[in-house]
């Protein structure tokens, strides 16, 4: 009976077993669902994030091409370029003006990555502009300039004696599928008559092709760029792609939407963008995207099986405790049918499906951000001196991926001015976001740059050859410079001592830490190295007030003040004090400077004599050079004063024209409408008029009167009317001015 039972028992236990393992062959069946099904559904976020990038890419190309047309309008409106068109029209002098206007233009390519290069064609001019060049127009000059290589100077002229009013694109073939693009805009910009030349803005070609880059994946793929007739101007293919853009049938391509395309037996993916001015398409190998994929294809499958296997032993194990297997089974059960997904009670596994191939997107991009982040964290903790040994920093640089590697060092630090922050800025996170970006951009030799706070930079310089402390220093001056021109705002650069291990760092950025502070207390806004610092040696006398005192001489054009000034400046510095050659080269940039900004400021014609100012070695020197300039100063100013003088004569007449009829009129109420003190006004009135208000008043009524009288207007009505509170005061003031009493006047007229 025992037999019996346990046979019995053994039984129930082997089909309990069994309709446990009965479970697991829904999933056995469910993984060659899931594989197609993840294949088709991973494909399709495959190609939503090449749609993505195509997107961005014709968008970014786009505006680029309208950024390059707005600035085409912006310089055909300058009233430089009409002043320069009018005198290449009237044949007089142009290879001056014109490299006066030049150099006077910004260079665009720098502020604006999608320019390429500037041209300015004159209608039969006999000079050619290309950015800051003048050349002859001439096909030897033209071909020195590099430009559209496969056309002649004869050829281009022609071309662009056409009118082109409205940013119009063109394109000129430099080889198969390589057409160089350009916007052309006439000037002058507001005329329809005859035109007096063309812009040309020629866009960046690495740029386009550095955003078509984009769009591959592992170096495969096709993109193209076609106009609006379905040619195509562009064509970039990949370093690993087989295929050879002359075997893709465009017609088939224009035809057919997003999808897939069989070429020459291969299967591609196709991601088409149609924008305003141009069609782009990519084509990318549909293997190389399923290797993509391929990834998390197969790590579902392993989930799946690991899933099989881990119910399997479960199976075992509720087998073998027998007790509790319908618990067992129920919590199994639940478990099986539910997956997390977003957190939502009861979804089930095929709806967690997009959340786990979105995760698994983001942990990607997260990837990246985190890595960033290191390097950042890293780089900083360096020239803070968080490390003790040269052993710590290879392997945090390894980890974050940080090549830093040289015969010596140096380190440099740009501390902004935070007293002087540029308000258009609304706080010290955007302006050093601003700041950050800016510099990166702006230094063209191998470094590694961080923020230590908001306004202080770090930057290292791995050096590999010899006596590059000048070329470190000419790079940081010119980043100085372009801050100050550019975004305004005023900086200190130091930079440390050279050092031989990454280790030492720290105590380079200390050097050019204690460089800037010393810049900072002396307000001198060049760069400087800890080697060149002055040791023991008095500083410059050239104060604010000096300063200020020096621009307000120049914008008055106030030779004798101007003498006296230079000769203080003189013996304060070079008599009173013993300064060093670097201070004399410091106080002489800031004078430099000083005259500058004045001419500037006084928008004087200074570039005839901005040679010799910039050349200038010595103070003398540059007092004679601005000696020159002064007469154009106080001619200048002369005429504003003469203007200012008119206009404020015609206001206080329009006043005294408004108000006359009021018996209480006086100076203060002119003043008072007027805005000026009243005891001012008194002095400024006679010398504008050459009589007092009240003489000018009285002459005035009394003209006034005479109108009236000439109209047979009784006199008493004519008194009210022109201001006088009385018959007899009214009688007075007119025999007072015309030497004869009003009724007298009034007879004549009628016997007249």
């Amino acid at each position: 009976m025992r037999k019996y039972i346990a046979g019995k028992v053994n039984q129930l236990s082997m089909n309990l077993l069994v309709s446990y393992l009965s479970i697991l062959i829904a999933p056995f069946f469910a993984i060659i669902l899931i594989y197609f099904a993840s294949t088709d559904l991973l494909l399709t976020v495959q190609k939503e994030k090449m749609n993505t990038t195509l997107n961005t890419t014709a968008l970014e190309i786009t505006r680029g091409y309208i950024e390059a047309g707005n600035l085409a309008t912006y310089i055909s409106n300058m009233k430089e370029l009409k002043t320069l068109s009018t005198k290449v029209k009237n044949k007089e002098a142009q290879y001056y003006d014109m490299y006066m206007f030049s150099t006077a233009l910004p260079d665009y390519s720098a502020i604006n990555a999608v320019i390429g290069d500037v041209y300015i064609f004159f209608k039969d001019g006999k000079w050619i502009m290309k950015n800051k060049s003048v050349v002859p127009a001439d096909n030897r000059a033209y071909e020195s300039l590099g430009s559209f290589n496969e056309i002649t100077y004869e050829e281009l002229a022609v071309q662009f004696s056409d009118t082109f009013y409205n940013k119009t694109y063109l394109e000129y073939d430099e080889g198969k599928y390589n057409n160089q693009m350009v916007v052309a805009q006439s000037f002058p910009f507001d005329s329809f008559g005859e035109v007096e030349g063309t812009i040309v803005i020629a866009i960046n070609e690495e740029l386009i092709y550095e955003k078509l880059k984009t769009n591959f994946i592992q170096e495969e793929g096709i993109a193209l760029v076609m106009n609006r007739d379905g040619l195509v101007r562009k064509a970039m293919s990949g370093s690993n792609t087989r295929l050879d853009i002359e075997n893709i049938p465009l017609s088939k391509l224009l035809a057919k939407e997003d999808g897939i395309i069989k070429i020459k037996g291969e299967k591609y993916i196709l991601s088409k963008v149609d924008e305003s001015i141009f069609t782009y398409a990519v084509l990318i190998p549909k293997s190389i995207v399923l290797r993509q994929i391929g990834f998390m294809k197969y790590l579902i499958i392993a989930l799946c099986v690991i899933s099989i296997f881990t119910g399997f032993l479960t199976c075992i194990a509720l087998w073998r405790k027998r007790r509790s297997v319908v618990v067992a089974f129920g919590e199994y059960q639940g478990k099986f049918g539910k997956a997390a997904g977003d957190g939502k009670t009861g979804m089930s596994f095929w709806e967690g499906i997009p959340f786990i191939l979105e995760s698994a997107a983001n942990l990607q991009t997260t990837i990246l951000l985190q890595r960033n982040f290191m390097k950042t964290a890293v780089i900083r903790k360096i020239i803070l001196g968080g490390y003790l040994t040269e052993e710590e920093i290879r392997q945090d640089m390894k980890s974050a991926d940080i090549f830093l590697s040289g015969k010596c060092y140096y380190a440099a630090v740009i501390m902004l001015n935070h007293s002087a922050m540029n308000m258009e800025y609304g706080n010290w996170n955007e302006i050093s976001l601003s700041t950050i970006n800016y510099v990166r951009n702006q230094i063209s030799i191998p470094n590694h740059f961080c923020n230590i706070d908001y306004y202080t930079f770090a930057i290292i310089f791995p050096i590999e050859g010899d006596n590059m402390l000048p070329v470190i220093r000419d790079v940081l001056a010119e980043v100085e410079i372009n801050l100050s021109n550019e975004m305004h705002l005023e900086t200190y650069i130091g930079i440390g001592k050279e050092v031989s291990t990454t280790l030492e760092i720290a105590k380079s950025f200390e050097d050019a830490m204690e460089v800037c502070e010393y810049l900072r207390f002396h307000d001198i806004r060049m760069p400087l190295s800890k080697e060149e610092m002055p040791k023991n040696t008095e500083t410059f006398f050239f104060p604010v007030e000096t300063e200020l005192h020096l621009v307000k001489t120049i914008k008055q054009g106030n030779q004798e003040e101007l003498t006296d000034l230079f000769q203080m400046i003189q013996y304060e510095n070079f008599t009173y004090r013993n300064l060093s050659l670097i201070m004399i080269n410091y106080l002489m940039e800031l004078v430099r400077g000083t005259v500058i900004r004045a001419l500037r400021e006084e928008e004087c014609d200074y570039q005839k004599v901005i040679d010799g100012i910039t050349e200038a070695n010595h103070l003398e020197e540059l007092y004679q050079v601005l000696i020159e300039v002064l007469p154009c100063i106080k001619d200048r100013q002369k005429q504003n004063e003469t203007k200012e003088a008119e206009e404020k004569k015609e206001k206080i007449k329009a006043l005294v024209e408004e108000m006359y009829t009021n018996a209480d009129l006086n100076l203060a109420l002119v003043a008072e409408s007027y805005g000026m003190a009243e005891n001012k006004l008194y002095k400024e009135f006679k010398s504008l008029f050459g009589v007092s208000f009240s003489e000018y008043l009285e002459n005035e009524r009394i003209k006034k009167a005479c109108e009236l009288l000439r109209q047979n207007i009784a006199i008493k009505d004519v008194a009210e009317m022109v201001g006088y509170s009385s018959d007899f005061s009214f009688r007075r003031a007119f025999k007072r001015v015309m030497g004869l009493p009003p009724s007298y006047y009034a007879d004549g007229l009628s016997e007249q």
